[in-house]
């Protein structure tokens, strides 16, 4: 099967230049061209992972299967990605509840002197409620419990 080439320009500058050179010593490549090339490749199969591994998955598959591997593929990133909400729910000593879907979650945040309890949906935790559990910070809010400082009322 014979390739239609296109040509393409790129308008270089001294920087670009040496690094082009550096990588043609490093992995043996003889032209520009299939510096760039690689470059393209690495830069793509870096931010597109599912696409590279799907590829992978497909090769040589009829297409009833290809779509199988493709949903499979799809569930997993969600089960990683409900797990890692998880996680987080988890930090915060969070209880989840309700049904898949509508999950949510309660969990409490602290000050000086007051507890206050938060629901967020699961699909809405992120690090940064972890930070804001604890103000000032968590030391002085632990700190504050032993010396029984604090009397939160249920």
């Amino acid at each position: 099967m014979k390739v239609k080439v296109k040509r393409k320009y790129v308008a270089t500058t001294p920087r670009i230049d040496e690094m082009v050179a550096e990588l043609q010593e490093e992995k043996g490549f003889k032209s520009f061209n299939e510096v760039v090339q690689w470059a393209i490749m690495e830069a793509h199969s870096k931010t597109f992972k599912d696409y590279v591994m799907v590829r992978k998955l497909q090769a040589g598959k009829t297409p009833e299967e290809k779509a199988e591997t493709l949903i499979r593929v799809q569930e997993i990133k969600k089960q990683k990605e409900e797990d890692a909400l998880m996680a987080i729910a988890m930090e915060l000593n969070g209880i989840v509840s309700g049904p898949s879907g509508d999950k949510r979650v309660k969990y409490f945040t602290y000050d000086k002197s007051n507890r206050y309890e938060q629901e967020v949906p699961l699909e809405m935790m992120s690090p940064e409620l972890v930070q804001a559990q604890y103000f000032p910070d968590k030391e002085t809010i632990l700190q504050r419990q032993k010396e029984g400082k604090v009397n939160y009322s249920e």
